[in-house]
């Protein structure tokens, strides 16, 4: 059973695991296919918010203990918890807005976002989160990036955010 030469063994895993850590940065094919330097770094930020996303729920508390795993677990070590996942991640044309689409976790909801999100703007980077409920579930988050980030000085009503 001839497999090829040994190399191509050693050679593809570490060129999958670049390719991916390329990704995981923000370097994927939206990024190369695009001209706008906006949307690049909006890309990139994207890219940075779901890579900390773990340990920014972790940071602000938006996590969920789940004590029927910590039962299951053997030999101790850190309590296992629930973080919401993201879900997907929208770079919006025109205005660069990155869109968060939270699956929620019992115990977590709506209100804990919005009261931590003075403390999502300082990890994110940003001027302005927006938080609302999307669907039974579903936690949507929005918030400027790049041109669109700036303070204008005017506030937008509820029904301009898409709600």
């Amino acid at each position: 059973m001839a497999l090829g030469p040994v190399w191509i063994w050693i050679v593809l895993p570490v060129v999958f695991v670049l390719v991916w850590q390329i990704h995981s940065l923000g370097f994927g094919l939206d990024y190369w296919r695009t001209r706008d330097t906006q949307r690049r770094k909006a890309i990139r930020a994207a890219a940075r918010i779901r890579r900390t996303w773990p340990r920014t729920a972790r940071k602000l508390r938006l996590y969920e203990f789940d004590p029927q795993a910590h039962s299951r677990r053997k030999g101790g070590g850190q309590a296992p918890v629930r973080i919401p996942p993201i879900v997907a991640t929208t770079i919006r044309p025109g205005e660069i807005l990155l869109e968060f689409d939270v699956s929620t976790v019992i115990g977590i909801d709506k209100s804990d976002f919005e009261q931590r999100a003075g403390k999502l703007i300082n990890a994110w980077r940003t001027s302005r989160v927006d938080v609302w409920q999307a669907d039974p579930g579903r936690i949507q988050i929005r918030l400027p990036h790049g041109s669109a980030a700036k303070p204008t000085g005017t506030a937008r009503p509820a029904s301009d955010l898409g709600r």
